[in-house]
């Protein structure tokens, strides 16, 4: 399963719900997510931007593509980015440095 930093803004109503309902946002967000197949590893409120960071596990792109999407639908807005770790960050390398090695650096 690929792991995702989920990063959300709530609409308004959303945000008025957080304030009214504290952390039992954070159990119905674990909840949604586990209706898409993801399993939440770790949540936190935000300042700033954004409202929440989720880090989450989907086993496909789709999954997470369709928890982007209802969240969409709800009024709120989600960025989904793929968390690697870093054994998949050591690989990106090596296929970064065969393509290098194959086009030339000047086409890179």
């Amino acid at each position: 399963m690929a792991e995702w930093l989920l990063l959300i803004k709530n609409d308004s109503l959303a945000s008025a719900q957080m304030i009214a309902s504290g952390s039992a946002g954070a159990d119905h967000q674990q909840t949604m997510i586990a209706a898409y197949g993801g399993t939440v590893t770790g949540q936190w409120g935000l300042l700033g931007r954004f409202d929440v960071a989720v880090i989450a596990s989907f086993p496909r792109h789709e999954e997470v593509a369709a928890y982007c999407l209802a969240v969409g639908a709800s009024g709120s807005s989600v960025e989904a980015i793929p968390a690697l770790a870093p054994d998949a960050v050591q690989a990106a390398t090596e296929v970064a440095t065969r393509a290098v090695d194959k086009l030339g650096a000047g086409l890179v």
